[in-house]
């Protein structure tokens, strides 16, 4: 015999199971989680002419010639739910290019909030934010 689902029996049932769901998405959703992530927003060369085709046309930074050369953004951020301290860390927070690419340039472009207080510095291969806690730009 198939039980009757409108019996109060069963409707008991129901309700513990979507109480017992409800729990557990709420405690999930309220987790004190601690996370960094990044994304790469562009990675764009600067010139798109062929280099046999630019002639006597030379792209210069700083009164350097620079061939190849790319706009990188990456915007790096805490997805978590509560601030990140400087002393969670057990390294600073570095961007590395490898052995090829040399880094011209890097700057902080958008903050938030705004009056996070971070700087970046770099070298010809790395690029390293200091991020306390929300979201940089970091070109």
């Amino acid at each position: 015999m198939v039980p009757q689902l409108s019996d109060p029996a069963w409707l008991a049932v129901g309700v513990a199971a979507l109480a017992i769901l409800v729990t557990l998405a709420v405690y999930f959703a309220q987790r004190q989680r601690k996370q960094i992530s990044y994304e790469i927003l562009e990675n764009i060369p600067l010139l798109t002419i062929a280099e046999e085709n630019l002639g006597e046309l030379e792209l210069m930074f700083r009164r350097v010639v620079v061939k190849n050369s790319r706009l990188f953004i990456a915007q790096i951020s805490n997805s978590g739910n509560v601030p990140i301290q400087p002393s969670d860390y057990e390294a600073a927070i570095s961007i590395n290019f490898g052995q090829g690419p040399q880094v011209l340039s890097a700057a902080i472009t958008r903050r938030v909030p705004t009056n996070l207080s971070v700087s970046v510095t770099f070298s010809h291969t790395e690029i390293a934010p200091q991020l306390p806690g929300a979201s940089l730009l970091v070109t």
